[in-house]
């Protein structure tokens, strides 16, 4: 979305009104959609269960507000939400809120993917953009922390699976 007011700029201060009346289209609906997808007073997007339904976060045109409440609600929540019990556990926020379905299946088969780091720095980019620097501070220093529990180092792993080890390549670093 962000990338989409860029490009209407683009297009006006280049006076291509062609491809100005395409992305705006673009921006119309999927600004609508994406602000529709939010259940205020639930502090969630719709399709609840996934970190990366917070990435959503990143785009400016969301007020702070919903990013305070998300927070509040679910991101450092350590009963139902993203924020392990114990931050050493996982890069502190799991992929999937700890009592969804996607964790529960993790947990199960000891698949990797319930928590990484991608999902986690665009989740706290977008916490910055919206003045939730406190929280953004709290999840990326107890995801620095996590990264060296391991070997006593950072490591970058692809994922964290359910039983709190890396998965995949140690030096991804998205």
């Amino acid at each position: 979305m962000n990338g989409l007011v860029s490009l209407l700029k683009m297009a006006t201060v280049l006076g291509k009104d062609d491809d100005f009346r395409t992305w705006n289209a673009s921006f119309a609906i999927n600004d609508q959609r994406i602000k529709k997808s939010y259940r205020q007073g639930q502090g969630y997007f719709q399709a609840l269960g996934a970190l990366d339904d917070y990435t959503r976060l990143v785009y400016a045109g969301i007020p702070d507000e919903w990013a305070e409440e998300s927070v509040k609600l679910w991101l450092l929540n350590s009963d139902y939400g993203f924020m392990p019990p114990n931050d050493t556990w996982a890069a502190p926020l799991a992929a999937a809120s700890i009592n969804s379905s996607k964790a529960a299946a993790a947990w199960q088969g000891g698949g990797p993917w319930l928590a990484h780091s991608t999902f986690l720095w665009e989740t706290v980019d977008g916490l910055y953009r919206h003045h939730a620097g406190e929280a953004a501070n709290t999840i990326a220093l107890g995801h620095t922390k996590a990264m060296q529990r391991t070997y006593g180092f950072t490591i970058f792993p692809e994922a964290w699976d359910a039983a709190g080890l890396p998965w995949g390549d140690q030096w991804y670093i998205w």
